[in-house]
């Protein structure tokens, strides 16, 4: 991400929650294996630890980052936009042999040495190609955040004060609004938090001019804020 690779950074974010999701996913093929093998108490500590298994640092750190890529790529999508054009006139301008030693060079450049981690798609090309939506990718990082119960301050701070940002944008005030309340008493004085709430209020000020929300709902915003 400081190198400006979101490509990368993306895909290894993936990777990271892939690797959550699967560790879930397998217990369900582990239980009769384990009932018969271990003894209650192990199976019953494995049992535990599962169900609090999103609540893990990495996860969060990875789910975190992932979002904020994502948002970052979404605001470079006029710039990359706009190289396209160019690239598209420029194209346009040459004969076909002249093209056709572009495109050739330009696939060297883009080209990944190691075939195994062009296979993977390691350094997220493919990834990034396919991206239609960033924000509508982001919200579903942001799904299972939601309900994570984050005990390290910094992050959970952080964690949910950019899933108001990101729900915000996406103009869903309600689940903006959840993500605030994670943080109103347990980060009270944090700038973040601050920061969550001016934008909640920005947001329910605009949608009540715009006539984008009813009475229940902005009764429960006043009640929370």
């Amino acid at each position: 991400m400081r190198q400006g690779k979101i490509g990368a950074a993306l895909r290894r974010y993936k990777f990271m929650q892939t690797h959550f999701e699967n560790f879930y996913e397998d217990q369900f093929d582990f239980h009769t294996y384990v009932l018969r093998k271990y003894e209650m108490r192990a199976y019953i500590k494995m049992v535990h630890y599962l169900d609090n298994v999103y609540d893990s640092e990495w996860y969060v750190k990875a789910t975190i980052g992932a979002i904020e890529a994502l948002e970052r790529h979404e605001q470079q999508l006029p710039i990359i936009k706009k190289k396209e054009e160019e690239e598209e006139k420029m194209l346009a301008e040459m004969n076909s042999k002249e093209r056709r030693n572009y495109k050739k060079k330009k696939e060297a450049q883009e080209k990944e040495e190691d075939p195994i981690k062009e296979k993977l798609d390691f350094n997220g090309k493919k990834l990034i190609a396919e991206l239609k939506d960033p924000l509508a990718e982001a919200t579903s990082f942001a799904k299972k955040l939601l309900d994570v119960q984050v005990t390290n301050p910094k992050w959970r701070t952080r964690g949910f004060s950019t899933l108001v940002r990101l729900y915000v944008r996406k103009n869903k005030l309600l689940l903006a609004l959840k993500a605030y309340n994670k943080i109103a008493d347990f980060a009270a004085t944090d700038a973040d938090t601050h920061i969550a709430r001016i934008r909640l209020v920005q947001a329910l000020e605009q949608a009540v001019k715009a006539e984008g929300v009813n009475a229940n709902v902005k009764l429960v915003f006043e009640s929370s804020l």
